[in-house]
């Protein structure tokens, strides 16, 4: 973090750098470069198998370069809120909605080269639009940020799990590992995300009592 200090002081207008902003920001480049790379990844996988052709196709780069857009439209709103000192729900949100555009691509790319989906590819997509839903929804007061915390973590537990068990009826490590690191980046980066949303939490209630008073 010494190394990353100055830079995100700077972003923060030269505040001290909060180690829940810090790991709130991580959590989204971690889903941006997950996004990126596993696009690139699955495409390469699926060219194999399929001796498809990917030499002179800018459609990969470009799918690789709109998720790298994104994440960082996601991380200049992070470094916003995190210099107004409102973060809200942005860290549960932000790393969901990049990986959700990930496997939107990987998808599209499975359907072009394949002509069809695999059942864990609309599982995950599945999975990280619905935890960008949840915060969408802890953040304009629906529901509890526990509720949503305690959300995401079950579904990051039964995806795992529905990932990891038809690759004990014979799938190729290849693929295993196509589908399953970006899987674990997004639960790594939704980790980070809640607990940093967690250690926000008794601030907030804090600012609430003192507001009261």
């Amino acid at each position: 973090m010494s190394i990353t200090a100055p830079i995100m002081r700077f972003f923060l207008g030269g505040r001290r750098v909060r180690r829940e902003s810090f790991s709130c920001i991580v959590s989204v480049m971690l889903a941006v470069a997950a996004s990126a790379v596993s696009i690139v990844f699955r495409a390469a996988v699926l060219s194999d198998m399929v001796e498809y052709e990917l030499a002179g196709h800018g459609d990969l780069l470009a799918a690789a370069g709109i998720v790298i857009a994104v994440g960082a439209l996601g991380l200049a709103a992070m470094l916003l809120a995190a210099r107004t000192g409102r973060m809200g729900s942005l860290p549960l949100f932000i790393p969901a909605a990049v990986m959700s555009v990930g496997y939107m691509f990987d998808m599209i790319f499975s359907l072009l080269v394949r002509g069809t989906f695999m059942n864990i590819e609309i599982a995950l997509f599945v999975f990280s639009v619905a935890c960008a839903a949840l915060a969408a929804f802890a953040s304009s007061g629906r529901i509890t940020p526990l509720a949503a915390t305690i959300a995401v973590g079950g579904m990051c537990i039964l995806s795992a799990v529905g990932a990891f068990l038809p690759y004990a009826f014979g799938i190729s490590s290849i693929a295993r590992t196509a589908h399953c690191l970006p899987l674990a980046a997004l639960i790594g980066a939704e980790t980070l995300a809640l607990a940093s949303l967690s250690s926000h939490a008794p601030e907030e209630k804090e600012k609430e009592i003192g507001n009261e008073r």
